[in-house]
């Protein structure tokens, strides 16, 4: 693992450079926000990808995580996503975690559950 917990902020060139990482995977808990250009960046990274530090994300951040193929993508820092979101979110082939939502619609949590790869909260699991 490559541990930056204590980064709270990335450019793309940075969040381009750090996808390249051959270890495990990105230990990135400190960023609080990113917008589109470093989601998509980030999302090209073929290990693990912690982001547990975003409290939210946009739907424009979603659609470029979304395209995450690897391992698994830890969103747990999420209390709660609208139905833009989740319908990105939902796009993601490796794994994703989600346990941190909190607060879900059930139409949110219909179109989560339609991805097997997207772990929720014993919660909200059948």
């Amino acid at each position: 693992w490559l541990h930056l917990g204590g980064l709270t902020s990335i450019d793309k060139d940075v969040a381009q450079e750090l996808a390249k990482f051959e270890g495990i995977g990105l230990f990135l808990r400190g960023l609080k926000s990113v917008d589109k250009d470093v989601a998509q960046e980030l999302a090209k990274t073929k290990k693990n990808l912690d982001l547990m530090g975003l409290t939210s994300i946009d739907k424009d951040v979603a659609h470029e995580l979304a395209k995450f193929q690897r391992r698994v993508l830890w969103l747990n820092g999420l209390t709660s996503i609208d139905n833009d979101v989740a319908q990105e979110l939902a796009k993601v082939e490796g794994g994703l975690d989600l346990d941190g939502l909190t607060s879900v619609d059930k139409d949110v949590l219909k179109i989560l559950k339609s991805n097997p790869n997207i772990i929720l909260d014993k919660e909200y699991r059948d």
